[in-house]
């Protein structure tokens, strides 16, 4: 991580495109069915309901953010995409390729810049941000009278309106050391903006939101935060759903959380496969893979149910934690990974494998492992990642 003023200014590529990359893909009807913190970990693009549409949308932009193909190349893999699908979208071709392409940009680029801006040793050295405004032909008043605004780091302003902070804003935030506060003529950071509010109504649920003045709906929320907290998909976007079996139905205005049980229906009826989990960014890279969605197929879930009946409900549900946050990463062989973890006081090991086009990721088994377990796996497969002795002090402890 970059701990100099000038690297937190100047991104590099690699965190924006670690954010990108840990998103799961959300089919979606509408823009509405993904909100704010949602999209910090859902990909959509309105209206985009199929899933192999959407997946080539995810290259494109994918290409945009990685290699900085800019939004010429993207326009016409958006048209080529299009046309492929026969997609009847909203709004003007280049007028919609434009909005994608930016959105995801800025957003991705937003979130970069504050995993660096919150890397070890940046905070203590910068302790303050500036909002600053990039000079357009049509200011948002709201955004030119933030501009130049210091505050510390952790005041609750940053946390709704760190930018982007609507369509099209290009505002970024830069790191402000004592000294460099000092010479910009403050003794102190300034006072935060007494922030006003309006009503908007989500029409695809009904729902009154309070949005800041100054603020689009859609973007109250702070991006990088949001991934940094690993904040959960929300309402209208299920974190599991199912491919090649029945959607799950979208939840109904006024719920609460995505739709319960999803998993659980499909462990009792298994049909097609299930999302379970995503993979972490280390994890995505290791398994050179296109997508960090981890599956569970129908047919590994029936050889799992007489392999490993330990394997409850609730342990497949906490498979999301363990491949999010690997404890120990074995090398099981070509395009094999065996992954470790705890869960409560019990340790999971779970084997995951890219399809042969790496644009799939699937459960092999899942299992609880014992100290027995765990030493036979690491005189089998080198170790790629993790801290295996922690792991088997911790187990050892447990035992006794």
């Amino acid at each position: 991580m970059p701990t100099t003023a000038r690297s937190a200014v100047n991104l590099p590529f690699n965190e924006a495109v670690d954010f990108f990359r840990q998103k799961v893909n959300v089919p979606t009807e509408r823009w509405t069915d993904l909100m704010n913190e949602a999209h910090s970990h859902g990909f959509a693009v309105a209206g985009a309901a199929n899933e192999a549409m959407l997946g080539d949308f995810r290259e494109a932009v994918d290409r945009a953010i990685s290699q900085g193909t800019g939004l010429a190349a993207f326009r016409q893999d958006f048209d080529a995409i299009v046309k492929k699908y026969g997609w009847q979208h909203t709004g003007d071709a280049g007028w919609r390729a434009r909005v994608i392409y930016e959105t995801n940009m800025t957003t991705a680029f937003s979130a970069g810049r504050y995993a660096q801006l919150t890397a070890p040793g940046m905070r203590a050295a910068f302790p303050y941000w500036q909002y600053n405004h990039t000079p357009c032909a049509n200011p948002r008043l709201q955004h030119l009278a933030w501009d130049g605004l210091v505050l510390s780091a952790d005041d609750g302003f940053w946390d709704m309106c760190y930018p982007p902070n609507g369509w099209g804003c290009r505002c970024f935030v830069t790191a402000v050391s004592a000294g460099g506060l000092g010479r910009m003529g403050k003794s102190a950071p300034d006072l935060a903006p007494v922030l006003q509010y309006r009503d908007w109504t989500n029409k695809g649920t009904g729902e009154v939101m309070k949005v800041p003045v100054g603020v689009d709906p859609g973007f109250v929320y702070n991006p990088g935060k949001a991934w940094a907290e690993d904040a959960k998909l929300p309402v209208r976007a299920p974190e599991v759903k199912l491919v090649g079996g029945k959607m799950p139905h979208l939840a109904r205005p006024g719920a609460n959380a995505v739709e319960p049980h999803v998993l659980d229906r499909f462990i009792a009826a298994p049909d097609g496969a299930a999302q379970v989990a995503t993979l972490s960014p280390e994890l995505v890279q290791l398994l050179g893979t296109k997508s960090p969605r981890v599956l569970l197929s129908a047919p590994t879930l029936t050889k799992q149910a007489v392999k490993h009946p330990e394997m409850t409900p609730q342990l497949y549900a906490e498979l999301a934690a363990v491949l999010k946050h690997p404890e120990l990463m074995l090398d099981a062989g070509e395009r094999h990974i065996r992954v470790i973890g705890r869960v409560g006081t019990q340790v999971l090991s779970v084997m995951v494998k890219t399809t042969g086009a790496k644009d799939e990721v699937f459960v092999l088994s899942a299992h609880v492992a014992d100290m027995p377990n765990v030493k036979r796996f690491l005189r089998k497969n080198p170790l790629l990642a993790g801290d295996a002795s922690a792991l088997l002090d911790w187990m050892g402890k447990r035992a006794r």
